[in-house]
Protein backbone atom coordinates (compact mmCIF):
# COMPACT_ATOMS: atom_id res chain seq x y z
CA UNK A 1 0.00 0.00 0.00
CA UNK A 2 1.36 3.51 -0.68
CA UNK A 3 1.79 6.13 1.86
CA UNK A 4 2.72 9.49 1.88
CA UNK A 5 5.42 10.25 4.20
CA UNK A 6 6.11 13.62 6.59
CA UNK A 7 9.61 14.19 7.70
CA UNK A 8 9.27 17.68 9.33
CA UNK A 9 8.62 19.82 12.24
CA UNK A 10 5.63 22.05 13.11
CA UNK A 11 6.46 24.41 16.15
CA UNK A 12 4.73 27.66 17.30
CA UNK A 13 7.80 30.23 18.60
CA UNK A 14 5.58 32.44 20.91
CA UNK A 15 7.66 32.63 24.01
CA UNK A 16 7.77 28.97 25.04
CA UNK A 17 8.70 30.16 28.40
CA UNK A 18 5.60 31.60 28.96
CA UNK A 19 3.41 29.20 27.06
CA UNK A 20 5.19 26.25 29.39
CA UNK A 21 4.34 28.29 32.45
CA UNK A 22 0.44 28.59 31.21
CA UNK A 23 0.03 24.69 31.24
CA UNK A 24 1.68 24.16 34.37
CA UNK A 25 -0.06 24.80 37.96
CA UNK A 26 1.62 24.70 41.40
CA UNK A 27 0.32 21.43 43.05
CA UNK A 28 2.96 21.48 45.90
CA UNK A 29 5.78 24.37 46.56
CA UNK A 30 8.52 23.50 48.99
CA UNK A 31 10.75 26.66 49.44
CA UNK A 32 12.57 25.47 52.58
CA UNK A 33 12.62 28.98 53.73
CA UNK A 34 12.51 28.46 57.60
CA UNK A 35 13.71 26.33 60.54
CA UNK A 36 14.15 23.54 61.00
CA UNK A 37 12.84 21.22 58.28
CA UNK A 38 9.14 20.41 58.45
CA UNK A 39 8.96 16.82 59.87
CA UNK A 40 5.24 16.95 58.72
CA UNK A 41 6.28 16.93 55.05
CA UNK A 42 9.48 15.25 55.28
CA UNK A 43 11.79 12.70 56.81
CA UNK A 44 15.30 12.69 56.77
CA UNK A 45 16.46 9.32 56.01
CA UNK A 46 15.40 6.11 54.09
CA UNK A 47 11.99 4.74 55.31
CA UNK A 48 13.72 1.75 56.85
CA UNK A 49 16.20 3.23 58.46
CA UNK A 50 19.38 5.41 58.11
CA UNK A 51 20.70 3.18 55.44
CA UNK A 52 18.65 1.49 52.60
CA UNK A 53 18.04 -2.32 53.31
CA UNK A 54 21.07 -4.05 54.89
CA UNK A 55 19.73 -7.30 53.63
CA UNK A 56 17.97 -6.67 50.22
CA UNK A 57 20.13 -6.28 46.85
CA UNK A 58 18.15 -3.13 45.38
CA UNK A 59 19.82 -1.70 42.22
CA UNK A 60 23.15 -0.74 43.14
CA UNK A 61 22.40 -0.07 46.79
CA UNK A 62 24.62 -3.60 47.09
CA UNK A 63 24.21 -4.30 51.35
CA UNK A 64 27.55 -5.54 52.72
CA UNK A 65 25.73 -7.56 55.30
CA UNK A 66 26.12 -10.82 53.19
CA UNK A 67 29.35 -10.46 51.89
CA UNK A 68 28.60 -8.47 48.42
CA UNK A 69 30.06 -4.66 47.99
CA UNK A 70 27.86 -1.65 48.89
CA UNK A 71 28.20 0.90 47.24
CA UNK A 72 27.05 3.98 49.11
CA UNK A 73 29.29 4.77 52.07
CA UNK A 74 27.03 7.03 54.07
CA UNK A 75 23.83 6.81 56.36
CA UNK A 76 21.24 9.65 56.76
CA UNK A 77 20.62 11.77 59.65
CA UNK A 78 18.17 14.25 60.92
CA UNK A 79 21.00 16.77 61.67
CA UNK A 80 22.75 16.80 58.67
CA UNK A 81 20.01 18.30 56.53
CA UNK A 82 19.94 22.30 57.64
CA UNK A 83 18.51 25.07 56.81
CA UNK A 84 20.62 28.19 55.36
CA UNK A 85 20.86 31.23 54.05
CA UNK A 86 23.89 33.01 52.39
CA UNK A 87 22.25 36.47 51.99
CA UNK A 88 21.54 35.51 48.08
CA UNK A 89 19.65 32.38 48.81
CA UNK A 90 18.44 30.23 51.21
CA UNK A 91 17.20 26.98 51.44
CA UNK A 92 18.22 23.20 52.78
CA UNK A 93 21.19 22.09 52.62
CA UNK A 94 22.19 18.40 52.89
CA UNK A 95 25.53 17.96 54.37
CA UNK A 96 28.20 15.26 54.02
CA UNK A 97 31.28 14.46 56.36
CA UNK A 98 33.42 12.44 57.72
CA UNK A 99 32.14 10.26 60.52
CA UNK A 100 33.23 7.03 61.66
CA UNK A 101 30.51 4.61 63.28
CA UNK A 102 28.73 1.28 62.94
CA UNK A 103 25.26 1.77 62.51
CA UNK A 104 22.87 -0.93 64.33
CA UNK A 105 24.41 -4.51 63.74
CA UNK A 106 24.99 -3.97 60.04
CA UNK A 107 28.45 -2.65 58.99
CA UNK A 108 31.02 0.48 59.91
CA UNK A 109 30.25 3.52 58.03
CA UNK A 110 32.78 6.33 57.07
CA UNK A 111 30.17 8.96 56.39
CA UNK A 112 27.45 10.55 57.14
CA UNK A 113 25.21 12.34 55.28
CA UNK A 114 22.13 14.30 54.25
CA UNK A 115 18.73 13.57 52.69
CA UNK A 116 14.64 15.06 52.42
CA UNK A 117 12.39 12.04 51.41
CA UNK A 118 8.82 13.24 51.15
CA UNK A 119 6.07 11.51 53.28
CA UNK A 120 3.50 12.43 50.66
CA UNK A 121 2.80 9.87 47.29
CA UNK A 122 2.68 11.49 44.09
CA UNK A 123 1.76 10.03 40.54
CA UNK A 124 2.34 11.80 37.12
CA UNK A 125 3.01 15.70 37.03
CA UNK A 126 6.00 17.91 36.61
CA UNK A 127 8.76 17.75 39.31
CA UNK A 128 11.10 20.37 40.02
CA UNK A 129 14.42 21.33 41.79
CA UNK A 130 16.24 24.25 41.64
CA UNK A 131 19.69 23.52 43.46
CA UNK A 132 23.39 23.84 43.48
CA UNK A 133 25.73 20.73 43.54
CA UNK A 134 29.13 19.57 45.53
CA UNK A 135 32.09 19.23 43.40
CA UNK A 136 34.71 16.26 44.68
CA UNK A 137 35.48 12.15 43.75
CA UNK A 138 32.81 9.83 45.68
CA UNK A 139 30.13 12.58 45.78
CA UNK A 140 26.99 11.64 44.01
CA UNK A 141 23.67 14.64 44.64
CA UNK A 142 20.68 13.01 43.23
CA UNK A 143 17.12 13.54 43.06
CA UNK A 144 14.36 11.17 42.39
CA UNK A 145 11.31 10.07 42.92
CA UNK A 146 10.80 6.37 43.63
CA UNK A 147 7.91 3.78 45.14
CA UNK A 148 5.08 1.92 42.93
CA UNK A 149 7.86 -1.11 41.98
CA UNK A 150 10.04 1.86 39.94
CA UNK A 151 12.20 4.70 40.28
CA UNK A 152 12.71 7.87 38.25
CA UNK A 153 16.27 9.95 38.46
CA UNK A 154 15.29 13.63 37.78
CA UNK A 155 19.31 13.93 37.90
CA UNK A 156 22.11 11.91 39.40
CA UNK A 157 26.02 13.71 39.74
CA UNK A 158 28.22 10.75 39.79
CA UNK A 159 31.69 12.09 39.88
CA UNK A 160 33.38 9.14 38.66
CA UNK A 161 32.40 10.33 35.33
CA UNK A 162 31.55 14.41 36.39
CA UNK A 163 34.85 15.66 37.49
CA UNK A 164 34.33 18.45 36.72
CA UNK A 165 30.77 18.17 37.34
CA UNK A 166 29.45 18.39 33.95
CA UNK A 167 28.25 15.94 32.75
CA UNK A 168 24.31 14.85 34.49
CA UNK A 169 22.65 11.53 34.21
CA UNK A 170 19.09 10.96 33.82
CA UNK A 171 17.61 7.49 34.43
CA UNK A 172 14.39 5.30 34.99
CA UNK A 173 14.22 2.00 36.72
CA UNK A 174 11.60 -0.98 37.23
CA UNK A 175 12.52 -2.51 40.30
CA UNK A 176 9.74 -5.55 39.36
CA UNK A 177 11.78 -6.93 36.58
CA UNK A 178 14.67 -5.35 36.73
CA UNK A 179 15.19 -3.07 33.52
CA UNK A 180 16.89 0.16 33.66
CA UNK A 181 17.81 2.46 31.50
CA UNK A 182 19.41 6.21 30.94
CA UNK A 183 21.47 8.60 29.21
CA UNK A 184 23.38 11.46 29.87
CA UNK A 185 23.77 15.28 29.21
CA UNK A 186 26.86 16.91 28.69
CA UNK A 187 27.47 20.49 29.01
CA UNK A 188 30.44 23.13 28.64
CA UNK A 189 29.73 24.58 32.06
CA UNK A 190 30.42 23.00 35.50
CA UNK A 191 27.14 22.82 37.06
CA UNK A 192 28.79 22.99 40.93
CA UNK A 193 29.49 27.07 40.31
CA UNK A 194 25.81 28.27 40.31
CA UNK A 195 22.50 27.14 41.15
CA UNK A 196 20.41 25.58 38.06
CA UNK A 197 16.86 24.40 37.38
CA UNK A 198 16.25 20.38 36.91
CA UNK A 199 12.49 18.92 36.12
CA UNK A 200 11.11 16.11 34.51
CA UNK A 201 7.67 15.80 33.17
CA UNK A 202 6.02 12.71 34.10
CA UNK A 203 2.82 11.12 32.75
CA UNK A 204 0.86 7.59 31.84
CA UNK A 205 2.02 8.65 27.94
CA UNK A 206 5.98 9.29 28.52
CA UNK A 207 8.73 11.52 30.82
CA UNK A 208 10.65 14.40 29.51
CA UNK A 209 14.01 15.54 31.20
CA UNK A 210 14.42 19.46 31.10
CA UNK A 211 18.11 21.60 32.01
CA UNK A 212 17.25 24.84 32.74
CA UNK A 213 14.13 24.44 31.29
CA UNK A 214 15.74 23.11 28.14
CA UNK A 215 14.41 19.51 26.91
CA UNK A 216 17.52 17.08 26.92
CA UNK A 217 15.86 13.19 26.61
CA UNK A 218 12.58 11.97 26.76
CA UNK A 219 11.02 8.42 26.74
CA UNK A 220 7.54 7.23 25.65
CA UNK A 221 5.83 4.74 27.40
CA UNK A 222 6.30 2.02 24.95
CA UNK A 223 9.63 2.06 26.38
CA UNK A 224 10.73 -1.43 28.16
CA UNK A 225 10.43 -0.75 32.07
CA UNK A 226 8.09 2.62 31.76
CA UNK A 227 7.47 3.70 35.61
CA UNK A 228 4.01 3.62 37.37
CA UNK A 229 2.57 3.75 40.47
CA UNK A 230 2.87 6.39 43.34
CA UNK A 231 6.52 7.47 44.35
CA UNK A 232 7.67 9.76 47.01
CA UNK A 233 10.39 12.78 46.56
CA UNK A 234 13.66 11.96 47.33
CA UNK A 235 16.88 14.14 47.44
CA UNK A 236 19.94 13.42 48.79
CA UNK A 237 24.10 13.68 48.80
CA UNK A 238 25.15 10.45 48.57
CA UNK A 239 28.82 9.28 49.22
CA UNK A 240 29.48 6.39 46.17
CA UNK A 241 31.30 3.31 46.62
CA UNK A 242 31.72 0.63 44.66
CA UNK A 243 29.80 -0.49 41.69
CA UNK A 244 30.87 -4.68 40.89
CA UNK A 245 34.62 -4.67 41.62
CA UNK A 246 35.40 -0.66 40.65
CA UNK A 247 36.27 1.50 43.82
CA UNK A 248 34.61 5.34 42.77
CA UNK A 249 34.39 6.55 46.22
CA UNK A 250 36.22 9.59 47.94
CA UNK A 251 39.73 10.64 47.90
CA UNK A 252 42.41 12.49 49.35
CA UNK A 253 41.09 15.41 47.36
CA UNK A 254 37.07 15.15 47.93
CA UNK A 255 36.17 18.16 50.09
CA UNK A 256 34.24 17.39 53.69
CA UNK A 257 32.23 18.42 54.78
CA UNK A 258 30.39 18.91 51.58
CA UNK A 259 26.83 20.73 50.99
CA UNK A 260 24.35 20.32 48.46
CA UNK A 261 22.41 22.96 48.15
CA UNK A 262 18.34 23.18 47.29
CA UNK A 263 16.73 26.37 47.22
CA UNK A 264 13.26 24.97 46.37
CA UNK A 265 11.52 22.02 45.23
CA UNK A 266 7.87 22.30 43.38
CA UNK A 267 5.45 19.61 41.73
CA UNK A 268 2.89 20.94 39.18
CA UNK A 269 -0.15 18.77 37.78
CA UNK A 270 -0.56 19.56 33.86
CA UNK A 271 -3.71 21.90 33.14
CA UNK A 272 -3.43 21.10 29.29
CA UNK A 273 -2.06 17.42 28.41
CA UNK A 274 1.06 16.89 26.51
CA UNK A 275 0.74 13.24 23.85
CA UNK A 276 2.90 10.91 22.61
CA UNK A 277 1.08 8.89 19.07
CA UNK A 278 1.40 5.44 18.35
CA UNK A 279 -0.05 3.24 16.46
CA UNK A 280 -1.76 2.03 19.56
CA UNK A 281 -3.92 5.15 19.75
CA UNK A 282 -7.28 5.11 18.22
CA UNK A 283 -8.69 8.08 18.82
CA UNK A 284 -9.43 10.50 15.37
CA UNK A 285 -8.95 13.93 17.74
CA UNK A 286 -6.43 14.89 20.20
CA UNK A 287 -6.15 18.45 21.87
CA UNK A 288 -3.46 19.06 24.21
CA UNK A 289 -0.29 21.29 24.72
CA UNK A 290 2.23 19.37 22.84
CA UNK A 291 1.72 16.40 20.42
CA UNK A 292 4.83 13.91 19.26
CA UNK A 293 3.81 11.89 16.43
CA UNK A 294 6.26 8.30 16.05
CA UNK A 295 8.87 9.21 18.94
CA UNK A 296 11.32 6.61 19.46
CA UNK A 297 11.71 4.32 22.49
CA UNK A 298 14.26 7.43 23.51
CA UNK A 299 15.33 10.42 22.17
CA UNK A 300 18.16 12.66 22.79
CA UNK A 301 17.67 16.38 22.58
CA UNK A 302 21.21 18.68 22.01
CA UNK A 303 23.54 16.91 24.22
CA UNK A 304 25.80 14.15 23.64
CA UNK A 305 24.89 10.37 24.73
CA UNK A 306 26.38 7.74 26.70
CA UNK A 307 24.65 4.57 27.36
CA UNK A 308 24.67 4.06 31.26
CA UNK A 309 23.22 0.20 31.17
CA UNK A 310 24.48 -0.81 27.63
CA UNK A 311 21.03 -1.73 26.29
CA UNK A 312 21.19 -2.48 22.67
CA UNK A 313 17.73 -0.81 22.05
CA UNK A 314 18.19 2.46 22.67
CA UNK A 315 16.38 4.48 20.06
CA UNK A 316 15.39 1.66 18.42
CA UNK A 317 11.88 2.91 16.89
CA UNK A 318 9.40 1.32 18.81
CA UNK A 319 6.31 3.91 18.38
CA UNK A 320 5.48 4.10 15.02
CA UNK A 321 2.26 6.21 13.58
CA UNK A 322 0.35 5.37 10.40
CA UNK A 323 -2.78 7.29 10.13
CA UNK A 324 -5.19 4.98 8.15
CA UNK A 325 -7.93 6.76 7.81
CA UNK A 326 -8.42 10.32 9.35
CA UNK A 327 -6.31 12.26 12.53
CA UNK A 328 -6.72 15.70 13.87
CA UNK A 329 -4.34 16.86 16.41
CA UNK A 330 -4.46 20.29 17.90
CA UNK A 331 -1.53 21.81 19.95
CA UNK A 332 -1.06 24.79 21.87
CA UNK A 333 2.74 25.00 21.80
CA UNK A 334 3.68 22.03 19.10
CA UNK A 335 3.36 19.25 17.11
CA UNK A 336 6.20 17.10 16.29
CA UNK A 337 5.87 14.82 13.18
CA UNK A 338 9.44 12.59 13.88
CA UNK A 339 10.89 10.16 11.08
CA UNK A 340 8.50 6.91 11.75
CA UNK A 341 5.25 8.98 11.05
CA UNK A 342 3.47 7.82 7.93
CA UNK A 343 -0.17 9.00 6.71
CA UNK A 344 -1.77 6.31 3.88
CA UNK A 345 -2.43 7.59 0.63
CA UNK A 346 -6.41 8.52 1.28
CA UNK A 347 -6.09 8.88 4.70
CA UNK A 348 -6.39 13.03 6.29
CA UNK A 349 -3.87 14.39 8.61
CA UNK A 350 -5.05 18.07 10.19
CA UNK A 351 -2.26 19.42 12.63
CA UNK A 352 -3.56 22.87 13.89
CA UNK A 353 -1.64 25.31 16.45
CA UNK A 354 -4.60 26.27 18.64
CA UNK A 355 -5.48 26.81 22.40
CA UNK A 356 -5.56 23.95 24.33
CA UNK A 357 -8.99 22.35 25.21
CA UNK A 358 -9.24 22.26 29.06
Amino acid sequence: MKKALFLLIIALSLGVTELQAQNWSIFREYEFNSSPIDTNIWVNYYPTGHYWWCNVNYWYFISRCHGTPITELATYWNDYAQYFNNGTNEGVKLVADESYHKFENCVYYNYKSGMIFSKEYFQYGKFEIKRKVPIGQGLHPAFWLWGGGGEIDVLEFMNEWSAEMKKVSFNYHNINDGFSDGTTYLNTINYSNDYHIYSIEWSANHIKWYVDNVLRWMVNSNAEGFPGGQMRIIANLAIQGTIGSHYYGPNTSTPFPSEFDIEYIKVYHSICPSYVLCDNDNLTTYSGYDIDLAVPNDVDYNGVVEDLWNHDDLHDLTCPKTVTTNLTVNAEHCITLNAGFSVELGAEFDANIINCSK
